[in-house]
């Protein structure tokens, strides 16, 4: 009996679909690059009570490289008006975004303290 042939191909286009995922994965920049990938093909044979005949069952299945996570810096504050908590992503490649630093200021992105005007406050050495 050949693999390829069993139930009229479709084992091989069950192989060949997985196959397929696996290597989009490893082409995937957003998966490990160097992670194994697995393919599993199970075959079961449910023989016949009188030996003469029997069943095969067959599954394909991978087990792929996971997503690679991606992270941000956000700020956190509370909103001095109305007392709601927020948050924003920051960002140091968006010009004059502002934070609140560990003391509980405002910071510039350079970490220099903004008063309550708005200005930046000077530091004296």
């Amino acid at each position: 009996m050949e693999l390829g042939k069993i139930a009229n191909g479709d084992v091989q286009r069950l192989f060949d679909r997985e196959y397929e995922k696996v290597l989009k994965n490893i082409m995937d920049p957003q998966t490990s690059a160097t992670k194994k990938r697995v393919i599993n093909l199970k075959i079961t044979v449910e023989p016949g009570e009188l030996r003469n005949n029997g069943m095969i069952q067959v599954e394909v299945s991978s087990k792929l490289a996971p997503q690679l996570g991606v992270s941000s810096v956000v700020s956190i504050g509370r909103d001095e008006d109305t007392g709601q908590i927020k948050s924003n992503e920051w960002s140091q490649e968006l010009p004059g975004q502002t934070y609140i630093g560990e003391d509980g200021s405002l910071k510039t992105e350079d970490g220099e303290t903004i008063d309550e005007n708005g200005d930046v406050m000077e530091v004296v050495k």
